[in-house]
């Protein structure tokens, strides 16, 4: 019977996030991917709630991200872990506190990923990544993908938002 070591093997969940924000209508949109078990994922949405900073969008998206990406992957073994990673030093530094946030909604969404990664006993890495580089390594490929995503669907946000208003 052959040996089977992937059994054996930690599974790492790797996560990529990345937010565009508009100072004057506050609307952020946000794109994330992950890989769980060999599957790749990529979410993007605008954002139903108005932010008050680019940073806290950015936070917001880097934790949202990894609460789906654990939500898809649904099981664990001892010694799996999560890598988050963002182009974004302020999200970074927030996230690897438990109690990380400037803000009480940063704080609540830092908390929530901190007990979900309890839950399932996992480790967090969180890492920055070098954003608007053309550097061709996969890191740098995917945060390109993240950007490009949040910017379009912000674009077309605030658009709507501004033909909308009556004149």
């Amino acid at each position: 019977m052959p040996v089977v070591y992937r059994e054996c093997m930690s599974t790492c969940l790797t996560v990529f996030a990345d937010a565009s924000f508009d100072h004057g209508t506050r609307i952020a949109a946000f794109a994330g991917w992950f890989r769980t078990t060999g599957t790749i994922h990529r979410i993007s949405k605008v954002s139903k709630r108005r932010f008050v900073s680019s940073n806290e969008a950015e936070l917001v998206a880097l934790c949202a991200t990894v609460l789906v990406a654990l939500r898809r992957q649904a099981s664990f073994r001892e010694g799996d872990f999560v890598v988050a990673k963002s182009d974004c030093l302020y999200a970074v530094e927030h996230l690897k506190n438990k109690t990380g946030g400037a803000t009480e909604a940063e704080r609540r969404m830092v908390a929530k990923v901190h007990a979900a990664l309890a839950v399932h006993g996992l480790r967090v890495y969180v890492r920055h990544v070098k954003g608007h580089t053309t550097l061709p390594e996969p890191r740098f490929h995917v945060n390109r993908w993240c950007d490009g995503q949040a910017r379009r669907l912000l674009r077309e946000a605030v658009r709507k938002e501004r033909e909308s208003r009556p004149m």
